[in-house]
């Protein structure tokens, strides 16, 4: 019952994910202190903090649209549509799955 995701080696190479090694050191320490911020902060499930854009969501996601190259002043309308999106499909799949 429920959702599983199958991920072989072929699927892991296919697939875009930051490489943190080659990460700018302003980059990298941004990361950290959002961490440090963050880490004492309850997050509401997934679901949750796509459908309310919440904040800790929403500053970890901006710190990595930074780090990819994204300035601040264009994050705001992605982040709401991406966070939209998220939400919509993750959520129909939810119910596709007859879960409440």
């Amino acid at each position: 019952e429920g959702a599983w995701w199958y991920l072989n080696k072929r699927g892991l190479e296919r697939t875009k994910l930051p490489d943190l090694a080659n990460l700018q050191p302003s980059h990298r320490s941004e990361l950290l202190l959002l961490f440090e911020e963050l880490r004492t902060l309850a997050f509401p499930s997934l679901l949750e903090q796509l459908k309310t854009s919440f904040a800790g969501r929403r500053k970890l996601d901006a710190a990595w649209l930074s780090a990819l190259g994204l300035p601040a002043s264009e994050q705001g309308p992605i982040l709401d549509s991406l966070h939209r999106y998220l939400h919509e499909t993750l959520d129909t799949l939810r119910r596709a799955m007859g879960k409440s």
